[in-house]
This record gives structure tokens, sequence and C-alpha cells, in this order.
């Protein structure tokens, strides 16, 4: 059988969430009372905050972290995650980045997207039309 009559059998099977708001609320680290209280902060107030209980987790000093070299790799992975859970297709989440869909198949091997979600490459491929 050809891999793309297998990914099309796949699609019938099973459908794969990548709704981090979702992931976040089945594993009860999020509430809908914390969504909105933080739907209410701009994105800088949220980086700030984020960043405010870290380091009182270690009496304020991050120990050799470097911030500002790390903030691209960071925010990338975010803007990464999600494009991949509002997009539809392998290439309307390209197009939403900007880039071609062998970029984004990098991108996402590269960020190591699928593991921190706990599905296979297989899995996600599946949300390809064709």
């Amino acid at each position: 059988m050809s891999k793309i009559l297998e990914i099309k059998k796949e699609i019938k099977k099973q459908k794969i969430d990548l709704s981090l708001i979702r992931k976040l609320r089945r594993e009860n680290k999020i509430t809908d009372e914390f969504l909105i209280m933080l739907n209410n902060l701009t994105l800088e107030e949220m980086i700030g905050v984020k960043l405010e209980l870290s380091s009182k987790l270690i009496n304020g000093k991050m120990y050799g972290f470097k911030i500002w070299p790390s903030l691209k790799k960071i925010v990338q992975s975010a803007v990464l995650y999600y494009a991949l859970s509002c997009g539809k297709t392998y290439s309307e989440i390209a197009s939403l980045l900007g880039v071609s869909q062998t970029k984004l198949t990098h991108l996402i091997e590269t960020y190591r997207i699928l593991e921190m979600l706990n599905i296979k490459q297989k899995d996600y491929l599946i949300r390809e039309e064709y």
C-alpha cells in the first residue's frame, strides 16, 4: 500500500488534537478562570510574570541561563506550537508561518514539537488533506 493511501486510511481512524489549551486543561494545569485572567494580560506582561515567578523559585538568580539569546528560540517554538494547533492542513500551517512544507517539517523536528505533544510524526501527518 502506498504511503498516501496509508495516511488516508489513518485519517478515517483517528483525529489528532493539537490544542495546547485542551492539553493543559486535560492535565489540570489551567482552568477557564485562569484563561479569562490570562486573556486580560498583554504578551509582554505574561512573559514578565512567568520570568518573575521562575526567578522567585530560585531566589531571583537564573544561574547562567541567558534569557536574551534564548528569546528567539522560545518565541519561535511558541508560534510554531500555535500554528500547529490552529492550522487544518500541513500546507495551511506552512503558509501561516511563511515557510515551505519542507522547512515546516524541519522546524517540527528541530523544536521537537511532536515529542512535546507525545505523538508520532505519522499521527501528525494524517492532518494533511489529499
